[in-house]
């Protein structure tokens, strides 16, 4: 009986959180004014924006953060890109002035963002560290543990450093 109440429970609470925050995460309009650079990228700041990168470090290895959702998020969302952003700033101060490492965020809901869906395999929002190398894009990866550490901003600011240092050594 115990165990039955355990699966109904489940079911009724914890997996349509999961489902809706693994959708896209369509929270209220209002939670994207939260953010505190929520606004929309096109392709071509994103591409004055890694052309930017590979001029500064045309022989040099350079990071790019950039994290990817869609017009409407819940709250969770809000929090991710607000402690990535801060992670991102305040961790690599004088890489971030050198452009060395750089962070955007892309709403890619709009029709001119569509393209990164597929160039880095996004099913829903996500933080991407992309390495560029003489300004060539060659490697990326998704970082999918900043999802767990929404609760953790500590955590998750020491994360994405992380994975950002590594591919600066």
């Amino acid at each position: 009986m115990k165990h039955r109440n355990v699966m109904i429970g489940f079911f009724l609470v914890i997996l349509p959180a999961v489902i809706f925050c693994l959708s896209g995460c369509q929270g209220s309009e209002t939670m994207a004014s939260e953010s505190k650079k929520a606004e929309a990228v096109t392709e071509a700041e994103i591409s004055s924006a890694d052309t930017e990168v590979s001029e500064t470090t045309m022989s040099d290895t350079a990071v790019a953060v950039y994290y990817f959702h869609g017009n409407r998020r819940c709250r969770a969302c809000i929090v991710l890109e607000n402690t990535c952003q801060e992670a991102v700033e305040t961790g690599f101060p004088s890489e971030v002035a050198n452009g060395t490492v750089s962070w955007t965020a892309i709403n890619t809901d709009l029709a001119e963002n569509k393209h990164y869906e597929e160039q880095f395999e996004l099913t829903f929002s996500s933080v991407i560290a992309a390495k560029y190398e003489s300004g060539n894009l060659v490697e990326w990866k998704n970082l999918p543990n900043v999802w767990r550490l929404t609760r953790d901003e500590d955590g998750m600011m020491d994360y994405v450093q992380r994975e950002i240092r590594a591919w600066l050594e």
